[in-house]
């Protein structure tokens, strides 16, 4: 049966089991660290290695995005999305004048049965 969720409050059973996977996730990486061997101090001022891929943020993003997109995508989205507004547009108008006739059907009947 599962308990009802608790508002940040941990009970010694589950403290432990963090502190485990935070103390195993400090070995793994202390014991991949002595496997890369020494940093190359010639490579000093470059950027450490690393063997993850930074992920995605809008900052990241941003940067990546221009150097992939042609000049011409701006356009061609502005394009989509002006196409987008007009069947938009169009779908209410078409929605507008049904429920013009279903009104106008609504109130003949009441006009019509009206007369006590």
């Amino acid at each position: 049966m599962a308990r009802p969720p608790r508002a940040c409050m941990q009970t010694d059973e589950e403290q432990m089991w963090l502190e485990q996977q935070m103390q195993q996730a400090e070995s793994k990486a202390s014991a991949s660290a002595p496997a890369r061997g020494a940093p190359d101090v010639s490579d000093a001022g470059g950027p450490p290695e690393e063997d993850f891929e930074e992920p995605p943020t809008p900052s990241n993003a941003a940067k990546e995005e221009p150097a992939e997109k042609s000049p011409g995508d701006y356009d061609d989205v502005m394009k989509l999305i002006e196409e987008n507004r007009r069947k938009n547009e169009a779908k209410r108008a078409a929605q507008s004048a049904r429920n013009a006739e279903i009104i106008a059907a609504f109130e003949q009947r009441q006009g019509a049965g009206g007369g006590q």
